[in-house]
């Protein structure tokens, strides 16, 4: 150990030695001060994603509880009461009964009134490839025909099929779980300024089987 204090005492001399050793406690200091950062960091990290995944699992559980609660009272004919009894196309309705009223003899108006207010342009669904799953049913209902309709008819469509507040139209309570397999939507072109939609929709119906 004095041979080897003895060779060191030349370099300590050195300046650029002592400098080197005088900054060797800081250096090991800061060291030490990122590593416990770095730990410090996981740690954080790690409860950040625990409080992350029990609030996604805690909203998740309520999500399923409500969509439980609202298909459990759902009624069988939901979608014959609530979907295809929709009149669409409202406003050109009263504009076409004003004017056929007017010229009972334009053949185009009464026809295009006739078309929207008959019976023709509403929508009617098929059933096919229906599944069961313990005590739930599933099907897919495949429109029958396109649909005319507007923006704020869509809106209120979109309501009644997910089961939520859209603009000002608010669905029912109780509706089986539909969900939106395919949205073909094209805008139709007319002379006037109105918006008019052709729609043709397919759903998947999921529904609660009592015995």
């Amino acid at each position: 150990m004095k041979e080897f204090f003895n060779k060191l005492r030349p370099h300590l001399a050195n300046p650029i030695v002592l400098i080197g050793l005088g900054l060797l406690p800081p250096v090991l200091a800061l060291t030490l001060f990122f590593s416990r950062q770095s730990s410090l960091s996981l740690l954080e990290k790690r409860a950040t994603y625990l409080h992350q995944k029990k609030t996604y699992a805690t909203e998740k559980k309520k999500a399923e509880e409500a969509l439980l609660t609202r298909v459990s009272g759902a009624p069988r004919d939901y979608v014959e009461r609530e979907l295809e009894t929709l009149q669409f196309l409202q406003l050109e309705q009263k504009k076409l009964r004003a004017l056929v009223h007017a010229d009972p003899h334009n053949d185009k108006q009464s026809q295009r009134l006739q078309f929207l207010a008959g019976g023709v342009n509403s929508l009617r669904f098929k059933q096919q490839n229906f599944k069961r799953f313990k005590a739930f049913g599933e099907c897919e209902l495949i429109q029958d025909h396109p649909v005319e309709m507007d923006q704020d008819d869509l809106m209120q469509l979109l309501a009644r099929i997910d089961g939520i507040n859209v603009g000002s139209h608010i669905p029912s309570p109780r509706s089986p779980q539909l969900i939106v397999k395919q949205l073909d939507l094209k805008k139709k072109s007319l002379s006037s300024n109105e918006e008019t939609y052709v729609i043709n929709l397919q759903l998947i119906k999921r529904e609660m089987l009592h015995e």
